[in-house]
């Protein structure tokens, strides 16, 4: 499987030359790769593969693309961002790309509806959906700045679907991973709430790292609940 020769355009409804672009990536270039997956994404995003070979893509891209994510991050994570600086600027791309690979594996959904293979994938589409949702929250605890308006609508958003679909308690795979084999939409929910009841923005960088990691490894103790009147007054 060759890459597209250089210089030529990208046909983003071809699987084959998405993957093959994937799959040469060279990760020692993260500012590169960082811009070849934003643009892999929104082209996509406005011509998109069959919605199979399109699930087939992301799930190839979120290996590299979490590596370059991570060593672009520490840029800003060990001190504080100075307004209209690089790293400010940092922090908008890597946020960015975040919200890309929500709305990718949205976009997925919505393509595949008359697709078995598709509709028996929801449950790790709408995982996806979450987790990316979240990491972009998470971004912003690292930077030490308020999130912008309609994160947490939108993350709540995603889990509504999961709902409604009552696949939010099905486990799919998390091969990236180290501590959990399966998660579910509800657990990743909960990861990111639990980080957010561990006051992230007073951490340091180490700190909010294993406040993240933790919060992963709880969430699978961690139950979701519709807001009632049979809540306690001491859930969060």
């Amino acid at each position: 499987m060759n890459a597209p020769p250089q210089g030529s355009r990208l046909d983003c409804r071809d699987p084959q030359q998405c993957m093959a672009l994937i799959a040469s990536l060279p990760l020692v270039k993260t500012a590169r790769v960082h811009t070849t997956l934003s643009a892999l994404l929104e082209g996509m995003f406005a011509t998109p593969p069959p919605a199979v070979s399109y699930l087939q893509i992301l799930e190839l891209a979120r290996a590299p693309l979490a590596f370059v994510q991570d060593e672009l991050s520490a840029r800003y994570a060990q001190r504080s961002l100075v307004p209209g600086s690089s790293d400010e600027d940092t922090l908008t791309r890597v946020a960015e790309l975040w919200r890309l690979m929500a709305q990718a594996y949205s976009q997925v959904a919505s393509l595949g509806g008359d697709s078995s293979d598709i509709q028996n994938r929801l449950a790790l589409i709408c995982h996806r959906c979450i987790h990316y949702a979240g990491r972009r929250i998470t971004e912003y605890y690292r930077a030490r700045r308020e999130m912008p308006k309609g994160l947490w609508s939108e993350l709540y958003g995603y889990y509504s679907s999961a709902e409604e679909w009552e696949i939010a308690d099905i486990p799919v795979a998390e091969p990236l991973s180290e501590y959990i084999q399966s998660h579910t939409c509800s657990q990743a929910l909960a990861s990111v709430l639990l980080a957010d009841l561990g006051n992230p923005y007073s951490r340091s960088a180490r700190e909010l790292e294993w406040l993240v990691r933790w919060a992963q490894r709880f969430s699978v103790f961690a139950d979701v609940k519709p807001v009632d009147g049979q809540c306690e007054g001491r859930l969060y």
